[in-house]
């Protein structure tokens, strides 16, 4: 449906790489900078200073804001890419546009373990879309969070993207997200949307959500024998503490708890009784050692399986399951 050169410019940049550190490198000191948060016709709210660092790609522009930390490292980039629709083969729906910035989001070349929720929402009556979630660069296994959205006019595509290492300009940029405003036809719409941390969050291709207070700080995994993949990650509060797991093996590894966690969880864990029920296998309330107690969590799907368990010490009460449960 849309050129070679469309796809690359959902991927964030002309070439599809979109490393943090490489984007930051990309910036030639000549480039013009643009002082405002104005960029042709879209209005975001942060004070970061932007330039042209896309050159003279026909029908694409992108633009870009770098924020390094009191030591000098890379700490943040903000991305604002342009598309004229006219200038692609076949001009898409608004609903394709962001269904292929989605996609581009989680398989963005340069990137792992991309856990994002979608978010839904409307600018001047135009479907849009926000991606909220965390990844690992795969140079560095470096973990970092990101927000994007997608929204358009008759005429363009506008894609605003934020990554970060750290939680550090976290809530600056989705409140930058929740308040964009674009100029269509002269008349300054208002983005109808909200950039909320608790939400259902997936990675493309396996059957099973989280639903996670925010998002997860996704860790490297290695393959047991058989696995095709397998993501892993945690959330921390006060007290409590998450870790999740995804895999997919090259056939069904089992359908029972005890065969499951011979490779994901702790195996210690297969002695537990768990519930069956609503698709899923449970353990509501077990000690697990060191003065804590778990929630544990199983979906098993075919060749694909999800392990959800949040623990707190002895005597404080678990998380509910508004905020923490597995579901397909």
């Amino acid at each position: 449906m849309a050129s070679v050169a469309f796809l690359l410019a959902l991927a964030g940049r002309p070439d599809g790489v979109c490393l943090l550190e490489s984007c930051a490198q990309e910036i030639a000191p000549s480039a013009p900078e643009i002082r405002q948060t104005s960029l042709e016709g879209l209005n975001l709210a942060t004070d970061s200073k932007f330039q042209l660092v896309s050159g003279d790609t026909a029908g694409y522009r992108a633009y870009q804001a770098v924020i390094r930390d009191a030591e000098g490292r890379l700490d943040q980039v903000w991305t604002v890419a342009v598309t004229d629709l006219d200038s692609l083969p076949q001009k898409p729906t608004a609903e394709e546009l962001c269904a292929l910035h989605e996609r581009a989001g989680r398989t963005r070349k340069g990137f792992a373990s991309q856990l994002f929720q979608s978010i839904p929402g409307v600018l001047g009556g135009r479907p849009m879309v926000a991606l909220i979630g965390s990844a690992l660069t795969s140079d560095t296994a470096r973990p970092l969070l990101h927000i994007s959205a997608v929204f358009s006019t008759e005429a363009r595509m506008y894609e605003a993207t934020w990554l970060g290492f750290g939680a550090k300009g976290l809530a600056e940029a989705q409140k930058a997200i929740d308040t964009i405003k674009l100029d269509h036809g002269g008349k300054m719409d208002s983005a109808k949307i909200e950039t909320k941390l608790l939400g259902d969050y997936s990675l493309l291709g396996m059957p099973f959500r989280f639903r996670l207070p925010g998002p997860a700080t996704p860790k490297p995994a290695g393959l047991s024998d058989g696995m095709v993949s397998h993501y892993t990650g945690e959330v921390f509060g006060d007290d409590w503490y998450a870790t999740l797991e995804l895999a997919e093996w090259d056939s069904p590894p089992g359908t029972t708890p005890a065969e499951i966690l011979k490779q994901l969880g702790d195996p210690e864990w297969s002695g537990f009784e768990f519930e069956r029920g609503d698709g899923l296998w449970s353990c509501p309330d077990v000690p697990i050692g060191n003065g804590r107690h778990a929630r544990i969590e199983l979906a098993v799907e075919g060749r694909f399986a999800a392990l959800l368990a949040v623990s707190a010490p002895q005597g404080s009460n678990l998380p509910p399951r508004s905020v923490f449960h597995v579901s397909k």
